[in-house]
């Protein structure tokens, strides 16, 4: 019942102020190239802000792992967003917890900071129209349901 409550609580708290643009955010490749978001235009996107010093981030990616594997097929693209100035840790903690989704990085973090993350994990979902729908800090539980159905929302929405 604790769960159910904090989920519609961090529901209401996601919609309270309606949708934002996610327009003019740049992440970067690992390789350090910049990567618009606005490239993925059309489209539902899940991104996962993390670090490997997180241990929420231990839960929480796996979550986004099987979601991603679960709703790709209905459109949904997601990637997971490494916080960190150095990324050296990056590909042995992904590889220790099976997580094969591409990566982008916001290394100081001003990136999660616009979208309205100020603690980790940090995710949100963007609709097709770019506009910023849900957004969730933390790992409380069910995270991962609370996710599951606000993505399904999504992906199951007309672009118009």
């Amino acid at each position: 019942m604790k769960s159910l409550a904090l989920a519609i609580a961090l529901f209401a708290s996601a919609c309270a102020s309606g949708p934002k643009p996610a327009k003019g955010l740049t992440l970067a490749t690992p390789e350090g190239q910049p990567f618009a978001l606005e490239q993925l235009a059309g489209k539902v996107v899940l991104l996962d802000f993390w670090a490997t010093w997180c241990q929420p981030c231990r839960a929480t990616l796996p979550s986004t792992q099987r979601l991603a594997e679960k709703l790709a097929a209905r459109g949904l693209v997601t990637y997971v967003v490494n916080v960190e100035k150095q990324s050296v840790d990056v590909a042995p903690f992904l590889k220790e917890l099976r997580i094969s989704l591409p990566v982008l990085r916001d290394p100081d973090g001003a990136q999660a900071e616009k979208l309205g993350g100020a603690n980790l994990p940090f995710a949100v979902l963007i609709d097709r129209r770019g506009q910023v729908r849900f957004r969730h800090e933390g790992a409380p539980d069910g995270l991962e349901e609370t996710l599951g159905k606000e993505a399904e929302a999504l992906v199951a929405e007309s672009a118009q």
